[in-house]
């Protein structure tokens, strides 16, 4: 159990330091974090900056805004949540990207 905490906090040092390394560059990132459990007891964090985020899902999201209007009512707040998080990440404030992956997973399966 102690090893565990101690490589989880070695894995948040490094994570840290690149943090410190991206912020000193020129280019533009926006550090976020998000949370799993990697046990009942201890979180793990990891970053994502906006470009990664829209790295990731762009495609993903250009088909959903393509089919906005099929989605479903109940859907709706999801997709809105969405747009929020993805202003929020672009304005370089923290997100939840592990309830972002939820909601846009939810809005794929209707729009296939």
């Amino acid at each position: 159990m102690q090893e565990q905490r101690q490589e989880e906090r070695e894995r948040l040092k490094e994570i840290l330091y690149q943090i410190r390394q991206r912020r000193t560059s020129k280019t533009y990132t926006a550090l976020y974090y998000y949370s799993y459990h990697s046990s009942p007891k201890t979180h793990s964090h990891l970053c994502i900056s906006y470009e990664e985020l829209i790295e990731r899902h762009l495609s993903e999201l250009k088909q959903i805004r393509a089919k906005e209007e099929l989605i479903p009512a109940g859907l709706r707040k999801g997709w809105d949540i969405i747009q929020d998080i993805v202003r929020a990440a672009k304005r370089r404030r923290e997100f939840d990207y592990s309830r972002f992956k939820l909601l846009l997973s939810n809005l794929k399966v209707p729009l296939r």
